[in-house]
């Protein structure tokens, strides 16, 4: 037999002796990593709330502190969200009120003149984990656990709703009559019974961006981060979109408003749909006359 095809079945072999090895470590290793089939919960316990005063901040944000062992995704149902009111005129302050089983878990620090609300998402984890059935759980060694949570809300009782919200949690904004409103947001946003004269948002490409019963004079939207948006029974005077390659919007010819387009680049494109209804369009490039 030749030299090179000796060396060709040493390479064979090893790489089936590993392989085999592998499997029979996996087979008896603690399953560590193993995806949720819908059975792994985490309900926060609503008994009590707590009230935290928060300092006068320019921009709030909100994200977790994970540990370096995280293995856990949440995935927030039932009474999940961040939610932006008006100040109470009870308490008249900035505030954010959340489930007293929350409140070893929950700190504000400040960076100059940005307020961040951390969230030991871990440490709750831990703390309200309920029993997982092993017989309803199957290995994969690189997927991590997905938890169904009910009752993680934060409520922010504010007059400078400029939000960041790092939380997979949607965000509502709620009947805030104000001149401006900044919702950055991974998870989805709502903008409902509002008057704003501003207002901007950017979310996630594949969550959804909801405004109803609002009025809006000035609307910034940038679809390369809100790809589904949608309005109803609102008033948006100006729309202001920006955005690169190929853009798609559908409006009902009983909406009124200015759009305003203006692309990243000489690709993109803004493609309009008039969906139900006669509609007037009045189309004009940059440069002519009003």
């Amino acid at each position: 037999m030749r030299l090179t095809t000796k060396i060709i079945i040493g390479i064979i072999l090893t790489i089936i002796v590993l392989s085999l090895l592998n499997i029979i470590v996996n087979s008896f290793s603690d399953r560590r990593y193993y995806t949720s089939v819908g059975f792994n919960k985490l309900e926060i316990p609503q008994v009590n709330t707590t009230r935290m005063t928060l300092e006068p901040y320019r921009v709030i944000v909100f994200e977790t502190e994970r540990t370096n062992d995280s293995r856990y995704f949440f995935d927030y149902k039932d009474l999940c969200g961040l939610f932006i009111k008006p100040i109470t005129p009870s308490a008249n302050t900035n505030e954010l009120v959340f489930p007293e089983a929350m409140s070893d878990f929950i700190y504000a620090k400040t960076s100059n003149d940005t307020l961040i609300i951390k969230i030991k998402i871990d440490e709750i984890q831990k703390q309200y984990l309920q029993t997982v059935d092993e017989t309803k759980k199957y290995r994969h060694p690189s997927v991590i656990n997905a938890l169904d949570v009910t009752g993680f809300y934060l409520h922010l009782y504010t007059s400078n709703v400029h939000v960041i919200n790092k939380l997979h949690l949607p965000t509502y904004v709620n009947n805030i009559e104000i001149d401006s409103i900044f919702v950055s947001s991974i998870g989805n946003i709502l903008l409902d019974s509002c008057k704003v004269i501003v207002f901007e948002a950017t979310g996630a490409y594949n969550k959804k961006l909801m405004i109803k019963n609002s009025a809006i004079k000035t609307f910034y939207l940038d679809m390369d981060y809100n790809n589904h948006w949608e309005t109803k029974d609102s008033d948006i005077e100006s729309f202001e979109m920006t955005g690169s390659n190929n853009k798609y919007i559908t409006l009902k010819g009983s909406e009124q408003g200015k759009i305003n387009w203006r692309p990243k680049n000489k690709d993109a494109e803004l493609n309009i749909k008039i969906k139900g209804e006669a509609a007037q369009i009045n189309y004009q490039t940059q440069g002519e006359k009003q």
